[in-house]
């Protein structure tokens, strides 16, 4: 995880009663938290039979890239997804194209079992996909929201693709905030 991801693994670690809402404009994402949230095992299996399996990283890729990740059961969405994260080139999932030092490096035993490590992170974090306006807007005003850099989209991208998230124009500023209250006392800020 990276971004909003590293940001939310060092709050859970340094503030863990804290309620936690995760989102992210892409639903490939969020399947992806879901399953390592909920099924986090079948996850690991299922990922270590691709790799396993799995010898022709070129195949693989294309392979994964023809499914379409709707129909699939959440488990095999999100070992798709991590996959072509791991093997597609620069890390992109949708737009990238086959390398073979990704494939031989990056889908390795270390970042599948690093996926276990997240689940204590996890059981109540509340996981959802749509636009962040809806978390800018929809809620209670004493919340840290922290908008992930790439979903600011000043100019087409082929990286984050066409549906990065615009900041709507009622919303001008975005105030950043972080309590050192402990759990039980009210934020004052």
């Amino acid at each position: 995880m990276v971004g909003r991801g590293s940001l939310f693994i060092y709050i859970r670690q340094r503030y863990p009663h804290v309620r936690v809402w995760i989102n992210d404009l892409n639903p490939e994402v969020s399947c992806f938290r879901q399953s390592v949230r909920d099924s986090a095992s079948q996850l690991v299996q299922e990922i270590g039979r691709f790799r396993r399996d799995e010898h022709d990283g070129r195949q693989l890729l294309a392979r994964l890239k023809a499914l379409s990740p709707e129909t699939l059961p959440p488990v095999s969405r999100a070992a798709r997804f991590f996959i072509l994260n791991r093997i597609g080139f620069s890390g992109t999932v949708e737009c990238g194209g086959y390398s073979e030092q990704p494939f031989r490096e990056r889908l390795t035993d270390t970042p599948i079992n690093r996926l276990m490590a997240a689940v204590p992170l996890l059981p109540t974090v509340h996981i959802t996909s749509p636009d962040d306006s809806t978390l800018l807007t929809n809620g209670d005003q004493n919340v840290f929201t922290f908008p992930d850099p790439p979903c600011l989209k000043a100019i087409p991208s082929r990286l984050y693709g066409e549906k990065a998230f615009s900041i709507p124009p009622a919303i001008t500023s975005v105030r950043l905030v972080i309590c050192n209250s402990a759990p039980t006392d009210k934020c004052h800020h």
